[in-house]
Order: structure tokens, then sequence, then C-alpha cells
């Protein structure tokens, strides 16, 4: 297990609506502009057949999880049911990965990636009662070269999520957030302490989207990352 060494690449982490694909994207375009050879990825790190099962498991576990996500105090089994597939499906990816890692030079372009897992587990046990998967999940945890965290005001947000859910049905975390913005904004707040705590020892950005320009943004993002390696 390479648990010391970060993930050659960056990951934009953040909750819904705060920016993550639209900076993606202009990150993506800025690299190829650059001639970087780049990998992106969205949730998982591999397209492995077995990873792509678990995530169809989790997939087929939402309709259950959106009839206990109505309500934000509830831990019930139909949570746990879908949260028990999405965190074999990132310990098995990070295995994968790890595995494959060797052989590809490329730099990775990651649209959220574990520490949202991470932040997603603690807002839903606030009993403290990590499942076992969480445990072993954080036993492997491996920042990026630069991580990136996007945070958005809530009032923002909800006009996000509103545009958003225009001609389109939400289902999963989309639905969870869309009846609880201010779960978004609790867990925006953890966030920010445990980066706080991280800023020691690995490299984190918080970036504020509410009224940023995102094109600024990026180029905000690259400058950083040009002072941690050398791009060419």
């Amino acid at each position: 297990m390479r648990k010391n060494l970060p993930i050659y690449g960056m990951v934009i982490e953040g909750q819904d609506c705060s920016g993550k694909s639209t900076i993606c994207d202009l990150l993506k375009d800025r690299l190829l502009n650059m001639n970087i050879d780049i990998i992106t990825g969205h949730g998982t790190l591999t397209q492995n057949n077995f990873v792509k099962f678990l995530s169809g498991c989790a997939y087929n576990a939402l309709p259950d999880f959106n009839n206990c996500n109505k309500h934000k105090e509830q831990h019930s089994t139909l949570f746990n049911k879908f949260n028990k597939y999405s965190m074999s499906e990132l310990i098995l990816d990070l295995l994968i990965f790890e595995r494959e890692e060797k052989e590809n030079k490329c730099f990775f372009l990651q649209d959220r990636y574990f520490f949202s897992q991470i932040l997603f587990n603690i807002i839903m046990n606030k009993n403290g009662c990590l499942s076992q998967e969480m445990h072993m999940f954080q036993s492997m945890y491996r920042p990026f070269l630069l991580n990136i965290y996007l945070t958005v005001s809530e009032s923002e947000r909800i006009d996000r999520m509103h545009k958003r859910s225009i001609g389109r049905k939400l289902d999963g975390t989309d639905l969870l957030f869309y009846n609880h913005p201010e779960i978004a904004t609790e867990m925006d707040n953890i966030a920010k302490q445990l980066i706080k705590n991280k800023n020691q020892r690995e490299n984190w950005m918080i970036i504020d989207t509410t009224i940023s320009n995102p094109k600024r943004i990026a180029n905000k993002i690259l400058e950083q990352l040009k002072n941690l390696v050398e791009l060419s």
C-alpha cells in the first residue's frame, strides 16, 4: 500500500452545485493545451469491470436510498445498503488503481473521490459509529498532489440546484441535498475543519465559487499546481 505517496494529479472536491464539473472542464482544456497527458475521472480512478459492477449495485439501491433520504436524521438499513456499495466500490477502485499506477505516468484530473465519501459518512453517522468499510477506507486514504475543495454559499447553492432540477429527475445525493441544502452547508463546515488539520502534510486549497469567475479560479489552481510540479 503506497499510503504516504500522493497520487500524481489533482482532485476537485466539493458538494453538489459547488462548480466541480465546470472547473474540471476548464482545467482539462488548459492542461491539454499545455500538451499534458491527462486522464480524467469522475468518482472512481479506474474503469474496471468489478468497479462498474459495484457501481451498478449502488445504482440499483437508489430507490431504497431515495425513500429514506427525505428525513436527514433517519439512519436506516436502506441508507446503509446504498452506502456499503459505494464504499466497497471506492475501496476496490483504489486497490486496482495502485496495481496499475506504476504502468501509467499520466496526470490525473479527478472530479470528486474519497474525501467526499468520508464527509458523507461523517454527516450520516452522527452517532460516531463508522462502518467497517469506512475504517478500512480511512486506513487506505491517499491525497493527490494537489487537492481542491470548492465551497459556495447556501443561497447560491439553492439557486443552482433549482436551475439544475428543471427538466431533470433527481435521485441519490442530488435529491438529498435538494430536499435538505443545509446538509451540504454542514458538510462544507466539516470539510474546512478537516482540511485545516490536513494542510500541514497535504496540499489543499479551499476556494469559494459563490461570486468568483470560473476562468479565474482555473487560473489560480494552475498557478498553485505549477508551484508543486514541473508540467511538461
